[in-house]
């Protein structure tokens, strides 16, 4: 599945604080645009309400930050961690995430559109609620990690850990999962999540434990 990279000029300003540019964002009501972020390190800080675009962040920690309804279009996060961030109803479109570090996220709530997720660590990263559109989560751990009720539309997954993950009251018709790792998984007790989702044979037996069937 093809999905739109984010469109980043070659030029960016590199710059190793963001206090000052977000200070003045918020002061203005105006876009941050046009930075490569590096080495920035926040704790705890308000980056709520803010607009990213045409930025790279690199090497940046953003641990426990708020970022509720913040929106990225255009972004490109390469090794940044985002561990128990609050990402609550943001927006991303045509933004890659990779080799990051997601632990805990809360993506609650947000919108997702061609954007690629890969080599990242998502364990225990909430996406309940998010509407997920021509998105690919490629090489990714999301061991325990919880997608409620989230809308999934031309969405595509490779090559990684579903470990005691929450599909619940999401649809998971259409997706191929064989080239993942699928145990323990949580659904509805219709199992009605897992309807038309592409599994292996040997996946397909680790998951009829959830049904009481024992394979001999």
């Amino acid at each position: 599945m093809k999905i739109s990279a984010p469109n980043i000029n070659e030029s960016l300003e590199k710059v190793y604080d963001l206090t000052d540019i977000r200070r003045a964002a918020k002061r203005n009501d105006s876009d941050i645009s046009g930075y490569l972020f590096y080495d920035v390190v926040l704790e705890s800080e308000d980056l709520s309400y803010l607009s990213f675009l045409n930025c790279t962040f690199e090497n940046c920690i953003f641990s426990g930050c708020d970022f509720e309804k913040t929106s990225f279009v255009d972004v490109r996060f390469i090794s940044t961690d985002f561990s128990n961030a609050d990402m609550n109803s943001a927006y991303f479109s045509r933004c890659e995430i990779k080799s990051s570090k997601l632990l805990g996220t809360n993506f609650n709530d947000c919108i997702m559109q061609d954007v690629l997720i890969g080599s990242s660590n998502c364990g225990y990263t909430i996406f309940d609620k998010c509407r997920i559109s021509s998105c690919r989560f490629s090489s990714c751990d999301f061991s325990c990690a919880e997608l409620v009720a989230c809308t999934l539309k031309a969405f595509s997954t490779e090559s990684c850990k579903y470990l005691n993950t929450s599909f619940f009251r999401t649809a998971l018709g259409g997706i191929d999962f064989t080239s993942c790792s699928v145990a323990g998984v949580k659904v509805s007790d219709t199992f009605r999540e897992l309807r038309n989702a592409v599994f292996t044979p040997s996946q397909a037996v680790e998951l009829a434990s959830l049904l009481g069937i024992t394979i001999k």
